[in-house]
């Protein structure tokens, strides 16, 4: 028992002195396992350190890729597209007819038509007829001043846009709900049963003005693009005056045409052909047409033309060159979708025209039966007037921006209208009160020149001797006011076709104005997104993208199950 006890101890004496070294030898594994493990992980912080610079460089190139990757979409359509040339080329051919039949028809009839007038008029009435040329001036001065005065009122829409609009809502408010206090405290036993209305319309307005204030702000925003668009690029409001020069000397050669054909046709032509009524009819309306259809085609040239400048600013591509290179577009490849879409109006518009001639003649013979049939399809077809000129001008937008075919053009406008038509009616009505109240004051300024140029200068005594005073007076005030609303209407025009751009713009690609101008970007995706609880584009098509995913992973996910 001694010896085992003794060579136990004998180790346990050995396992102390080796007490020092054994942990050591112990601990050096434990020691070494992490200092093997290090070098294992040493080699990978340098592979994490590319991963984390790999991150991040994708970060960085997405904030720079809306400069890189953005590409030009402004007249990406632009072709000769069929069946629209067939109609450029039809709309050329009726001014050569014009032009043919004032050359070979009008102007020999004008030699004759002093004997002519002699068969009705004395010399004494011609003399005073030709003094009256004088009178040429005030119209002249009319379209001056109205071009000033339409220009002051793109500045003040620019500066008060949204002002403007809320103002007449508060007009029509105030006036209602004061004619309906006044009604009901007048009295009279007829008083409360006539304010009920006003008092409805003044609760209906007050209900609608709170539904669309933010719809006001976002129409401010686009009636601003589309008044800082037009005072930039200025030449737009000359190419727009030019554009109603050359409409006033086509409506003279058109005119002295329409005199000789009507000379020929009554005087000279002895054919059976020409005694025609039908055809008569059919010469006269093919004429009006021509008029109506070449009118539209400059009016038309003039919006597609600043839509084309709205879209290049739109993207940032607005330079000195922008309004020459939009007139180019709309003058060679966009003519034809222009002279389609404006022949449509001019058919329209010249069956309006007709139907209210033949209105008025059976109104003199006392026919009442045809004069009310007349006039419920005047009434029908100024209805169908105003539909086509609507869903023409978002037309007349997508070949501006995009160079599309109207036919083309037209679908666009047929799916905005079935996706979008309260924001379209909304903003186009917001703007439309703007430019009207513009429009009413440019007319009341037009005809205040006419009447005090009447009375104090004596460039239409001529006229006034020809007729009488009163009959002189009054057709002079009418004519200013209808030049101050025609012309304020064409220069307006350029406002409303910047704006309809504006929003066309801002449903498809907002994208390129927040490269190109930030601060609008800002304030119309505040309005959008906060205000109106909108979705942009963009976003839509990347839900609509993941949406259409989501079957697809499924799918594949059965497959590999």
């Amino acid at each position: 028992r001694a010896q085992p006890s003794t060579r136990h101890c004998a180790l346990s004496t050995m396992a102390d002195e080796a007490g020092e070294t054994e942990p050591l030898v112990a601990e050096t594994p434990a020691e070494e396992t992490p200092a093997e493990e290090t070098p294992a992980e040493t080699p990978e912080e340098p592979v994490a350190e590319p991963v984390a610079a790999e991150e991040a460089a994708p970060a960085k190139d997405e904030k720079e890729a809306p400069k890189t990757e953005l590409k030009s979409f402004v007249g990406e359509g632009d072709s000769c597209h069929f069946p629209d040339w067939i109609f450029s080329i039809a709309w050329i051919s009726s001014i050569i007819i014009v032009i043919y039949l004032a050359w070979d028809y009008g102007f020999p009839s004008l030699e004759n038509l002093e004997s002519l007038m002699a068969n009705y008029v004395d010399d004494q009435e011609i003399d005073e007829l030709e003094t009256a040329t004088k009178v040429l001036y005030i119209p002249l001065y009319c379209i001056g001043i109205v071009s000033a005065g339409s220009i002051v009122w793109i500045i003040i829409m620019l500066l008060c846009g949204k002002l403007l609009m809320w103002s007449f809502l508060m007009a029509i408010i105030g006036g209602s709900g004061y004619a309906a206090v006044v009604l009901y405290l007048g009295g009279s036993s007829t008083g409360s049963y006539l304010a009920m209305p006003f008092a409805i319309i003044c609760v209906f307005m007050c209900m609608y003005a709170y539904m669309i204030s933010a719809r006001i702000a976002f129409a401010s925003v686009t009636l601003n693009i589309a008044t800082h668009v037009i005072l930039e690029y200025f030449s737009l409001l000359f190419m727009a005056l030019i554009m109603i020069a050359i409409t006033a000397v086509y409506l003279v050669v058109w005119f002295v045409g329409l005199i000789g054909l009507y000379i020929y046709l009554t005087y000279e032509c002895d054919d059976d052909e020409c005694s025609g009524t039908t055809n008569t009819l059919i010469i006269y309306f093919m004429m009006l047409l021509f008029f109506f259809w070449t009118a539209e085609v400059l009016k038309n040239i003039v919006v597609v033309t600043t839509v084309g400048v709205v879209a290049l600013w739109w993207t940032g591509q607005g330079t000195m060159l922008a309004v020459p290179m939009s007139f180019c577009r709309a003058t060679t490849w966009n003519l034809g979708a222009i002279c389609f879409g404006s022949l449509l109006i001019a058919i329209v518009t010249t069956c309006v025209a007709i139907i209210g001639f033949l209105e008025t003649q059976a109104k003199k013979s006392g026919n009442k039966i045809a004069e009310y049939a007349l006039m419920c399809l005047g009434c029908l077809m100024k209805c169908l007037e105003e539909c086509i000129k609507y869903m023409t001008a978002y037309a007349f937008c997508f070949v501006g921006i995009y160079g599309h075919s109207f036919m083309k053009a037209g679908y666009e406008v047929l799916v905005c209208i079935a996706t979008d038509l309260p924001l379209l009616i909304t903003n186009d009505g917001l703007v439309g009160t703007v430019v009207m109240m513009g429009q009413l004051i440019m007319a009341a300024g037009s005809a205040y020149t006419a009447n005090y140029l009447f009375e104090y200068k004596d460039w239409a005594d001529g006229l006034e001797a020809a007729t009488s005073e009163k009959d002189a007076q009054s057709n002079l005030i009418l004519m200013g006011a209808s030049i101050g609303w025609g012309v304020s209407g064409i220069l307006f025009g350029l406002i409303t076709a910047g704006n309809k751009a504006a929003l066309i713009l801002w449903k498809e690609k907002p994208e390129y104005l927040k490269e190109s101008h930030p601060a609008f970007y800002e304030e119309l995706d505040y309005i959008w997104t906060v205000s109106m609880g909108r979705v942009k584009a963009e976003a839509a098509a990347a839900a609509h993208g993941e949406k259409a995913d989501e079957p697809a992973a499924a799918e594949e996910g059965k497959e590999e199950a």
